[in-house]
């Protein structure tokens, strides 16, 4: 009987009847079974979204670079339609699949999962998952109900989607406080995951136990965090400093 965390010998998933995905063990051990294709489209789809969490959190670490910012900001909300077309295309389809399969998975296999295919325990990546679910649903109501993005004001428009300056004060403690736990929540999501996929999208599950491979997917991971760091800490500083500049504008006007 297998362990928890044991792959089982005769499975080419290296799963056997473990696996997370709820199989029963045959139709993973023969290959062609609908968990197995369920976790090669979920591997695949993590490959992709992960590289467009690359470019998505490097291009916001550019708000420590004000100006430059802001440029890339009007750039990019200056063409609407462009941008729906690649944002159904390239993000809202793909990872409207990634999620079902994701929770298609936690619901066959339970929170806790019953394999590890990576260097983090099963429960931790579907719960990081799940955070990230979490912001990820708050992140687009604030961006396209509370506060959605003026070409006219780049920068300021930008903090007050990502801060979430709106509201009482408790309300945006939390988010930064869910915003810390969703970018910690990224890099140990992604990194493991990557790992992950090597066994359903390559069938090199050999490839993580090498030092190199590990150590890239580790690397992935922090950049991920370092970059939504840089990007929400210089946000969360333009979020402050837009006040102060208004008020001065203001102050010689009112003693004319």
């Amino acid at each position: 009987m297998a362990t928890e965390n044991a792959c089982g010998a005769d499975c080419n998933c290296g799963a056997g009847a473990a696996c997370g995905c709820g199989s029963g063990g045959t139709s993973h051990s023969s290959g062609g079974g609908h968990s197995r294709s369920l976790c090669r489209i979920h591997g695949v789809l993590g490959l992709y979204l992960a590289g467009f969490m690359l470019v998505h959190l490097g291009l916001n670490a550019l708000a420590v670079r004000p100006a430059r910012y802001a440029s890339l900001l009007a750039w990019l909300y200056g063409r609407p339609d462009l941008i729906k077309i690649l944002s159904l295309v390239l993000v809202i389809l793909p990872l409207s699949v990634q999620i079902t399969t994701g929770l298609l998975r936690v619901v066959r296999g339970g929170l806790r999962g019953r394999c590890r295919h990576g260097p983090l325990p099963p429960w931790a990546q579907r719960i990081s998952g799940l955070v990230i679910l979490v912001f990820l649903a708050i992140h687009l109501f604030l961006t396209k109900v509370v506060a959605p993005f003026d070409l006219a004001r780049p920068m300021p428009s930008a903090s007050h989607a990502v801060i979430g300056l709106t509201g009482p004060l408790t309300n945006q403690l939390g988010l930064a406080l869910l915003t810390v736990i969703a970018l910690w929540a990224v890099g140990l999501h992604v990194g493991n995951g990557i790992l992950t996929a090597l066994r359903f999208v390559v069938s090199r599950p050999k490839m993580q136990e090498q030092p190199a491979v590990r150590a890239i997917c580790a690397a992935v991971g922090l950049v991920l965090i370092t970059a939504g760091f840089c990007g929400w800490t210089a946000l969360l500083v333009q979020s402050h400093s837009v006040q102060p500049a208004a008020l001065a504008q203001a102050q010689p006007h009112e003693h004319r």
